[in-house]
């Protein structure tokens, strides 16, 4: 079997037009401050999504939402045009880094592998053909919101590749699928943002492994758990970069400088429900989490300036979360039964009669840990290690392990409640639900990591000559 022929390798590069230029084109017209080229891409990229989304909960034909995306990208380019030019000067500079050829090869690695497996392995999972390329099929073709096959799932993975496969001018799912890799290649990117100097021989060593480790069938067989898994990274990197650039205590502008962090953090944190049903309870967690470290592990003198600098940005991210609720509402959706008889709100005062299934759960938990230990445990050694001798990131590990805490009780709770058969459930469900909080160890390794570099250099360049 060829991997690709003349027509595949014409239609890919058409694919890449959605899947990678347009998304960078508007990530950065609207970035606002300096952002790497990975964190272009996901703005423009949800963006896009939210723009979608809304054009076919308003019944708006398919067969428009590239004219209308370009209007809006051209309007805002032309609106933007001066800094615009400013941006893509600065980045020109940027691409100059010594180690670029290195992330040219992570890159040309991420995307063959994906091809490869994407076109040798048909898609063959059960929630990918029943639930996510039959909602793709139904909008490609044009069908009304409330005639979509389980149309209380989320609808951003589905409305991409149909976006994606509008371009190559046919209804093919190994061109929408693509998208696996792509924001999975932009999630491991975007953790360069952590280096202050990205020209060190040892990044591209630590990168290399993590990138391979975490490259699975799950990124590219077309279920949602990994595209939520990278937005979730996203949103917490984000936040912790947002801890990052203020942990001075002393600073007196400490929530007001860099807070376009926390302001991006919310955006991607809200866009999560857009993604899966339970994408709407990690945002929550995510989002709840940065608030819960700032009140107790920040002065309270600083509550109030925190609350004014930053308050705009959790009503945007309330509106972003609340969206698509409000979408399947006025489509005619009971919110209170969204994954049908298996799990509803109803279902939540089952727990305390289900507590004998907890010892159930929590081994599948430490199977789970087992399989990823090597990674665990460098994640924990490492997070040890930098609670003693790096007080700069503590906050930021605080706030990671937290979120990785509060997943784990959110994943038991839905066991908990279940009414489908226990095991049964965990069998289909348990892997997959877990995975979607693996981006806390890449980001923990590389935290510290870069935290080590950076003291390391400075240290070098403290020294007296």
């Amino acid at each position: 079997m060829k991997w690709v022929t003349l027509i595949q390798f014409v239609n890919l590069i058409l694919a890449s037009i959605p899947l990678v230029l347009l998304p960078v084109l508007l990530g950065t017209i609207m970035a606002k401050h300096e952002l790497d080229l990975p964190y272009r891409w996901w703005i423009g990229f949800l963006l896009t999504n939210l723009a979608l989304i809304i054009f076919h909960a308003f019944g708006i034909p398919p067969t428009i939402y590239f004219p209308l995306i370009i209007t809006m990208i051209s309007a805002l380019l032309f609106w933007q045009r001066e800094i615009f030019i400013q941006k893509f000067l600065k980045s020109k500079a940027a691409r100059r880094n010594p180690m670029s050829f290195a992330w040219i090869i992570l890159a040309l690695f991420i995307i063959v592998v994906g091809w490869v497996k994407i076109k040798t392995q048909p898609t063959v999972g059960a929630d990918t053909l029943v639930i996510w390329l039959n909602k793709t099929k139904s909008i490609y073709a044009g069908e009304p919101f409330r005639a979509l096959t389980m149309a209380q799932y989320p609808n951003l993975g589905p409305m991409f590749w149909m976006f994606t496969m509008r371009f190559t001018g046919k209804y093919e799912p190994i061109y929408g699928l693509f998208l696996g890799p792509v924001a999975y290649g932009f999630w491991i990117l975007a953790h360069l943002s952590l280096f202050k100097q990205k020209n060190h021989w040892i990044i591209p060593i630590i990168f290399f492994p993590i990138a391979i480790l975490f490259y699975n069938d799950a990124v590219y067989n077309g279920y949602q758990d990994k595209l939520l898994m990278a937005c979730a990274g996203m949103a917490v990197l984000t936040f912790t970069q947002f801890f990052l650039d203020n942990i001075d205590a002393n600073d007196q502008n400490m929530y007001k400088r860099n807070s376009n962090f926390f302001w991006l953090g919310a955006f991607f944190a809200g866009m999560l429900s857009f993604i899966k049903v339970e994408g709407m309870i990690m945002g929550l967690i995510i989002f709840s989490g940065v608030l819960f470290i700032v009140v107790f592990l920040f002065p309270k003198e600083k509550h109030r300036e925190f609350l004014i600098a930053n308050y705009p940005a959790a009503l945007i991210f309330t509106v972003l979360l609340l969206t698509w609720p409000l979408i399947l509402h006025f489509g005619g959706v009971d919110l209170t039964k969204i994954q049908g008889d298996t799990l509803s709100l109803q279902f939540s005062f089952d727990f305390f009669q289900n507590l004998d299934r907890l010892p159930i759960i929590v081994l599948r938990h430490i199977n789970y840990i087992q399989g990823i230990l090597p990674i665990f445990t460098m994640s924990v050694l490492l997070t040890l290690l930098a609670l003693k001798d790096m007080p700069k990131i503590r906050i930021a590990l605080s706030y990671i392990w937290l979120i990785w805490l509060l997943i784990l009780v959110f994943i038991t709770f839905i066991f908990m409640v279940t009414r489908s058969p226990l095991i049964w459930h965990l069998d289909t469900a348990f892997y997959r639900l877990s995975s979607q909080h693996d981006f806390i160890y890449p980001l923990t390794i590389i935290l510290v990591v870069s935290n080590i570099l950076h003291e390391y250099q400075k240290s070098l360049n403290t020294e007296p000559a």
